[in-house]
C-alpha cells in the first residue's frame, strides 16, 4: 500500500527509502514491545476463555462453550497485546506523516480474497479495522487491540521524533 502511495505522488529515491525504512522499522519495533508484554502478562486467549468460562468464578455471567472455535487458527504465543493491532498503530502513524491524516484510499486484497477491496476515509480508519479483524477472527479480547493499537501508535510516534529524521 506504500508502494501504491509512494508511486502515485513520484516520491525521490530518498524520501520513499525513508518512509519505507520507517515503516519497517516501527513494525519491528512494535512486535518487539509486543512478545516482551506477552510473555509478562501471560494473558489467555479466547478460545480458551470462551471454552473454560465455567471454571473463571462468574458462574453468573459466563458460560462455557467447549466447542467453540476461533474463525482461524489461535496462534501458539499468549494473547495480550495483539502484535497486529500494535503493528497497524505504528504503521498508521508513519503512513499519516508520509500521506497526511485524512487521506482516503481503497485498498485492495491480492492473496486470501483476490480483487476484493476496501475503501478507508484515513490511516486510522484502517488501524482500527485492522485491529478488529484480530477479535472477530477470535484471537483477542477488545481490550487487547485497544490497547495494541494505543502502544504502536507511541512508538510510530517515538520513530518520527528520533529515527531517519527528514533532510532539511
Amino acid at each position: 500500500m506504500a508502494r501504491n502511495f509512494i508511486s502515485a505522488r513520484g516520491d525521490d529515491l530518498w524520501e520513499s527509502t525513508r518512509t519505507l525504512a520507517l515503516l519497517n522499522l516501527v513494525m519491528v519495533d512494535s512486535y518487539t514491545a509486543v512478545f516482551e508484554a506477552k510473555y509478562r502478562y501471560q494473558f489467555w486467549r479466547p478460545t480458551m476463555a470462551i471454552r473454560a468460562a465455567d471454571a473463571d468464578d462468574n458462574q453468573k455471567k459466563t458460560i462455557a462453550d467447549p466447542n467453540w472455535l476461533p474463525l482461524l487458527r489461535t496462534p501458539p504465543f499468549p494473547e495480550y497485546p495483539s502484535g497486529h493491532a500494535a503493528a497497524c498503530g505504528s504503521s498508521q502513524i508513519v503512513l499519516e506523516s508520509a500521506f497526511g491524516r485524512t487521506t482516503p484510499f481503497t485498498a485492495t486484497s491480492t492473496d486470501h480474497l483476490p480483487d476484493y477491496s476496501r475503501t478507508f476515509s484515513n490511516f486510522d480508519e484502517m488501524a482500527r479495522e485492522c485491529a478488529e479483524g484480530r477479535m472477530f477472527a477470535g484471537h483477542h479480547f477488545r481490550f487487547s487491540d485497544d490497547d495494541a493499537l494505543y502502544l504502536g501508535r507511541h512508538i510510530g510516534r517515538y520513530a518520527l521524533r528520533t529515527i531517519l529524521d527528514p533532510l532539511p
